[in-house]
């Protein structure tokens, strides 16, 4: 009886863990609809919605309804999702156990240039049971999301719609969001920045190891310096030169750092199958497509196959042209994680950023070989200046 038990709870069990929404962690993008509403930097690190104390009760809002923020209706449409957060409140002691709770929600609007809520459904009850303290705890629900669940609101649901979260708060005392997470599955899983956030942690970790690294070749230098000075007036001085060398020497490699965090590609996770609407193109239908079993932290990947083929070829995927807008003397950075079933030859494969014009016509490009890849996983990146 306790095996059969376990190994149905096991077989109904469906993990995802790729988190759909953006800007989860610093949430700097985040649109808010009342000046109660501010976004923190917590203990951590971690951006925090803070909802602040209100004489009346009413609702207000933090959401994702910022068109770099959306994701496709189709990511989750007719799938099970699990939607994650941690909450608390400074007002712990007086907050009400009964009536609306705060709660967080998925929202639909009618198509990536809009972001206006058309559809929602009324999800107000689910937090009531969850006794709200001044520590953070961690809330989760799981949603089967179909068209008929979207009861309020006006509009057609088709998949030309895109999603948004809101984060509400009915009631006159405080509360704080943090750590949101919405994923494929019936388990929460833990926290994780979505993977086009990824490459700006990354990015900015690279560069806070360059400023240490600096600073220490800095504090080495004048060590070496003030050695050679005999009297405290001599050695004051030198301090204060090299202390101004210091500060202009770190706000120059601060100004050098250029974070862009928002992924300008569509359906990167190629939740999306390959089609006219799926923001890809290719070269070949036959031999390439999305590979759902060859997976990167749970997100799909896209395969070259050459099964069958006698003489190589010269094939690309890329985003579907003009979808993708560049602004003149800006840089952009093209990134992802490639692997191969066996190492290449001389004829490796290449990750390309290129340029073009309103008319489609070639300007430039920039480019790197992957010549290095392996059966393993790897980042690959190139940044490039879009031309004048």
């Amino acid at each position: 009886m306790i095996s059969s038990t376990v190994e149905e709870k096991i077989s109904t069990l469906t993990i995802g863990g790729r988190n759909l929404i953006l800007d989860t962690q610093g949430m700097t993008k985040w649109y808010k609809n009342s000046s109660s509403i501010a976004i923190v930097e917590g203990d951590d690190g971690f951006g925090v919605i803070d909802i602040a104390t209100r004489t009346a009760a009413a609702w207000i809002k933090a959401s994702t309804q910022v068109a770099d923020l959306m994701f496709p209706y189709t990511a989750i449409r007719n799938k099970t999702i699990t939607v994650s957060f941690e909450v608390r409140s400074d007002e712990a002691s007086s907050y009400p156990t009964t009536g609306i709770s705060p709660y967080i929600e998925v929202s639909l609007t009618s198509g990536a240039d809009s972001t206006a809520r058309m559809r929602y459904y009324a999800l107000t009850s689910y937090l009531s049971g969850v006794v709200i303290t001044d520590e953070w705890q961690k809330v989760s629900y799981t949603l089967d999301i179909t068209d008929d669940i979207f009861l309020n609101g006006s509009g057609d649901i088709t998949e030309d719609c895109y999603c948004i979260l809101e984060a509400y708060q009915y009631r006159m005392q405080s509360i704080q969001y943090r750590k949101i997470k919405v994923e494929i599955g019936n388990k929460a899983t833990d926290w994780s920045p979505a993977p086009e956030d990824m490459a700006t942690a990354i990015q900015l970790q690279e560069t806070k190891t360059e400023i240490t690294q600096t600073a220490t070749n800095i504090l080495l230098s004048v060590e070496e310096t003030l050695q050679s000075y005999s009297t405290t007036t001599e050695m004051n001085a030198a301090i204060e030169l090299e202390s101004s060398s210091i500060t202009s020497s770190v706000e120059q490699k601060i100004s050098d750092i250029a974070i862009g965090g928002t992924n300008l590609q569509q359906n990167s996770d190629f939740a999306v199958a390959l089609g006219d609407d799926s923001h890809w193109s290719r070269t070949s239908v036959t031999y390439m497509d999305i590979d759902t079993a060859e997976l990167y932290e749970g997100v799909n990947s896209v395969k070259f196959s050459r099964s069958g083929l006698t003489a190589d070829s010269n094939w690309g995927f890329a985003s579907t042209m003009g979808e993708i807008e560049a602004e003149a003397g800006q840089d952009y950075t093209i990134s992802a994680y490639f692997k191969a079933t066996t190492t290449p030859d001389s004829t490796q494969p290449a990750l390309i950023l290129m340029f073009y014009d309103s008319t489609d016509t070639w300007l430039s490009q920039v480019y790197v070989r992957l010549s290095d890849l392996t059966t393993t996983w790897k980042r690959y990146y190139i940044t490039g200046t879009a031309p004048e």
